[in-house]
């Protein structure tokens, strides 16, 4: 559906700014009010992307997969307590990677590059299933495997959404800052798989008095609700 060109530059205008001060504020709490925000910055990503339906696929899948991002930061908060929670939470985050697959896979219009984008993407996939396996050996546990699955499609719709960067900067863009996000998380989370040494370079990534993470993950659910605009020229 096409809007205005007043409408759009108004709506984007109010979004971003709006996803600016969330992510200001992000920064600044902690504790419940953490949570609210955090989760709210998502769910306003997910709303604009709403906002601009169409039938297009690549509005189809990032509104299907900003919803999924919804439930997956859900379960990252502190709103609910399970035991199993970041599996969950994992499992809905891969679902985002999925959408995003069928999104830059529905923009390829050649059949070669179709089959060579499936056949890397389902190698990788088994590489870093395999190679989560073979390092970690017996630590190795359903979370470490399908984050592993999830990293590989990440970087792969990274790879093949920026051999479409002309149909739509903002979207290879939103999913590298989306990776820095995650890479900052996995450094996070090495230490529930492995023993860092405290001087390590990792460990002064960890311990920088700023959330690097949603610091990058803002903007990039931003762009990345942004890309879903169907608007020429």
């Amino acid at each position: 559906m096409l809007k205005s060109k007043p409408f759009i530059i108004g709506s984007v205008a109010v979004f971003a700014v709006a996803e600016a001060i969330m992510g200001y504020f992000i920064q600044k709490v902690s504790g419940i009010d953490y949570a609210v925000l955090t989760l709210s910055s998502v769910f306003l990503a997910c709303a604009f992307c709403a906002l601009w339906f169409n039938k297009s696929f690549n509005w189809i899948f990032t509104f299907t997969a900003l919803c999924f991002t919804v439930f997956a930061d859900l379960f990252l908060t502190d709103l609910i307590r399970y035991e199993y929670k970041q599996s969950i939470a994992m499992v809905f985050f891969t679902c985002v990677q999925i959408c995003y697959f069928l999104r830059i896979y529905f923009n390829q219009t050649d059949k070669r590059q179709k089959i060579i984008h499936v056949s890397v993407r389902a190698g990788l996939s088994v590489f870093a299933i395999v190679l989560t396996a073979v390092v970690l050996k017996e630590n190795a546990n359903f979370l470490s495997l399908i984050s592993m699955f999830y990293f590989a499609n990440l970087a792969a719709n990274i790879v093949f959404s920026f051999m479409q960067f002309k149909l739509n900067p903002l979207f290879p863009i939103g999913l590298t800052l989306f990776s820095f996000c995650d890479i900052l998380i996995g450094l996070e989370m090495l230490d529930n798989f492995m023993t860092i040494p405290e001087t390590s370079f990792i460990n002064k990534i960890n311990d920088v008095q700023i959330n690097l993470a949603w610091a990058f993950y803002v903007p990039s659910q931003t762009l990345i609700s942004l890309s879903s605009i169907k608007y020429k020229n």
